[in-house]
């Protein structure tokens, strides 16, 4: 994780602990058998698209 932040050049913006916290924010819920991507912050998802991940996909 924390080649990810160093790489990115992010490490100034993001703690590992900042990022720990993200990743404990998204939550997946199961409906009809099928997992979907429960709400999630806009926070959330911009810290992640800042990263290269879209989570919303």
């Amino acid at each position: 994780m924390l080649k990810l932040l160093s790489g990115k050049g992010l490490l100034s913006e993001f703690s590992l602990h900042d990022l720990l916290i993200c990743l404990s924010h998204i939550k997946k819920i199961k409906i009809k058998g099928e997992w979907n991507l429960a709400q999630v912050t806009d926070k959330t998802t911009k810290s992640f698209i800042k990263l290269g991940y879209d989570i919303t996909e």
